[in-house]
C-alpha cells in the first residue's frame, strides 16, 4: 500500500507545480533520460519540493519502480 501513497504523493507535487506541462514526452524528458535542469535551485534540497522538473522526474520513476519491484518480488 505504501507504493500507492508514494505515487499519489509525488503526483500531488506534479499537479501543484504544474510540472506536467514542463516535459510532455515519455519515457525520456526532452530526448534525455536525466534532464539538464533537474537540480537548479539552491539550496539543493529545495529541488525536491519546488522544482517542477524534479517533481515530474521523481513521479515518473516511482511509477515505474514500484510495479517493477512488485512483479520482481512476486514472480522471482
Amino acid at each position: 500500500m505504501l507504493f500507492v501513497y508514494d505515487i499519489l504523493y509525488t503526483g500531488a507535487f506534479v499537479a501543484g507545480l504544474d510540472a506536467g506541462l514542463v516535459y510532455n514526452t515519455w519515457p525520456m524528458m526532452a530526448d534525455r533520460w536525466i534532464p539538464s535542469d533537474l537540480v537548479t535551485l539552491t539550496p539543493k534540497w529545495k529541488n525536491i519540493f519546488e522544482n517542477g522538473t524534479m517533481a515530474q522526474f521523481n513521479h515518473r520513476h516511482l511509477v515505474n519502480f514500484w510495479p517493477s519491484l512488485f512483479i520482481l518480488l512476486k514472480f522471482c
